[in-house]
């Protein structure tokens, strides 16, 4: 979950708000030199090698720090689970656009008035 959640929500994200742009749903437009495809590809990839990362390191300092006694309680480490997968999807959702408003302007109309009569 730590690595496969990051990956598609960062993927999905900046895919929905790149098609908003183009149809024109959100009153910004994306830069047409960004290659949206590596952005999502080195996003995704970066999002999910650091929250696995670590979640992995985390796992290894709670083995090292539990004495051999300890023994794993359902219930709490389906809380766990929970908190932090509701983590993650927030994260997720907001890191993915915060990255992506570089290369996002607003949109801009033009208004002719036609002064003769």
């Amino acid at each position: 979950m730590a690595i496969f959640l990051p990956v598609v929500l960062t993927i999905d994200i900046i895919k929905r708000v790149t098609d908003a742009a183009s149809q024109e749903a959100i009153e910004f437009t994306v830069d047409e030199q960004l290659n949206i495809k590596k952005l999502m590809t080195k996003l995704s990839i970066l999002h999910g090698l650091i929250t696995g990362s670590l979640v992995l390191s985390l796992l290894f300092i709670g083995q090292y720090n539990f004495s051999k006694d300890y023994k794993l309680d359902a219930t709490a480490m389906a809380v766990v689970v929970g908190v932090l997968a509701g983590i993650l999807s927030v994260v997720f959702v907001y890191l993915p656009v915060w990255r992506l408003r570089r290369w996002m302007c607003r949109r801009t109309q033009t208004v002719t008035v036609d002064l003769q009569q």
